[in-house]
């Protein structure tokens, strides 16, 4: 069983504050449980939070797994929502991550958070894609021809590489005397 996180822990404004987003449905969130565990493994002091679609169910299992939870509007929402997009934007500033890895379910697009997070100036932020993410995503991985834990436990170990740099990253800047 993974270490349960501590939910008054003020975040540390690094590299090892990650935010885990989540695009699909609810009956595959269970399948990201193998993929926070894994992070949490990886980077056992990391700070790691949920960036939730409001109306998926998220699991009880992630609850233990994280620091805490963002929920967002989902792209249809914000046409009448514009304030509720604005307070999603200051809440994940707030976190002060480096790192966002976007988990979409197959057949769904990870930009709406990827953007999200871009907004808030998280600045590195991974998922898998096909297609031009504009930007939104600083690093985007061909997507897997596997589905549900297999393809979450993927992003991990594809965005690997780009968490442990953002961390190398962190530890030049706090070297700097400027």
């Amino acid at each position: 069983m993974a270490a349960r996180a501590r939910h008054d822990e003020k975040p540390r404004p690094d590299a090892r504050n990650i935010v885990a987003a989540y695009v699909g449905p609810t009956h595959d969130a269970e399948t990201l449980v193998p993929a926070v565990d894994t992070l949490r493994a990886l980077w056992p002091s990391a700070t790691l939070r949920l960036l939730w679609p409001m109306d998926v169910s998220c699991p009880h299992a992630l609850g233990n797994r994280v620091h805490g939870r963002i929920a967002y509007p989902m792209p249809q929402e914000v046409r009448d929502a514009a304030t509720r997009v604005e307070e999603t934007v200051r809440r994940i500033a707030a976190v002060e991550a480096r790192v966002a890895l976007v988990f979409a379910a197959t057949g769904y697009e990870p930009y709406f958070p990827a953007y999200l997070c871009y907004l808030a100036g998280v600045p590195y932020r991974a998922a898998f894609s096909a297609e031009f993410g504009g930007g939104v995503l600083s690093s985007a991985f061909p997507p897997p021809a596997r589905d549900g834990t297999a393809r979450h436990l993927e992003l991990v170990c594809a965005a690997r590489g780009l968490l442990e740099e953002a961390q190398r990253t962190e530890q030049r800047s706090d070297r700097c005397d400027v």
